[in-house]
């Protein structure tokens, strides 16, 4: 799949921390310096540490008292961070091998995350999507569909996660059509993405569609060519 790749907005985070510091004295924003710093991290964030770093001090600048743009500012910081970092869990409970009693850890610290940045802002595509991963890596069928529905609901103008969210959802759809629908909008969102036709390959030849499935191999080879796999 693409890799996703949590940029900040520098300009505009830099606009708010240059401008807030001037207010850091005035009433109703006790909370400002450690909102500045939460945001100075963020700006240059490359580990999980200084994710925990900026989730702790925005929470503790919201406690302290901001004045209403600055705590609209922290709760979508915090609700970004908080995503960023249920993702990077995410990344090691699928794609690294665990022991139960960690898995179990991760999914729990996932699913605090995801549903903290949800009562932030319900209205999220990603957080649903990963939900609805969790769910479906449970064996939760019905939530893992609720989630995903959601999430394609939500991402109309971000191709990647609704074309990731359509591929997790057509592998627990039990109509054959609506399945077919998920894996063929999932390849037209994101024709680049070689994961997309294996899958979609996979798809067809587990139902005896040979040809199909060659015709997708063929094409994730031609985009990866290096890869023969």
């Amino acid at each position: 799949m693409v890799r996703r790749k949590f940029l900040p907005c520098l300009l505009s985070l830099v606009a708010i921390l240059a401008g807030s510091s001037l207010r850091g004295d005035e009433s109703g924003n006790g909370g400002q310096e450690k909102l500045d710093k939460a945001t100075e991290i963020k700006i240059s964030a490359e580990t999980a540490g200084d994710l925990n770093d900026v989730i702790t001090l925005s929470r503790e600048a919201i406690q302290e008292g901001l004045d209403e743009a600055n705590k609209s500012f922290a709760n979508e910081l915090l609700s970004s961070t908080l995503t960023q970092r249920a993702e990077l869990i995410c990344t090691e409970l699928f794609e690294q091998p665990l022991r139960p009693s960690r898995a179990r850890r991760l999914v729990e610290m996932a699913m605090t995350d995801l549903h903290e940045t949800l009562a932030i802002d319900p209205n999220q595509a990603l957080p649903q999507y990963l939900i609805g991963r969790l769910h479906a890596h449970l064996g939760e069928k019905d939530k893992a569909l609720a989630a995903l529905n959601e999430a394609v609901r939500l991402s109309a103008e971000d191709p990647v996660t609704h074309a990731q969210a359509l591929l997790v959802r057509a592998n627990l759809r039990d109509d054959p059509a609506e399945r077919t629908a998920d894996f063929d909008k999932a390849v037209a969102l994101t024709p680049k993405d070689p994961d997309v036709f294996r899958y979609r390959g996979m798809y067809h030849l587990a139902d005896n569609r040979a040809l199909q499935a060659l015709a997708d191999f063929d094409a994730a080879l031609a985009l990866t060519p290096d890869d023969s796999d």
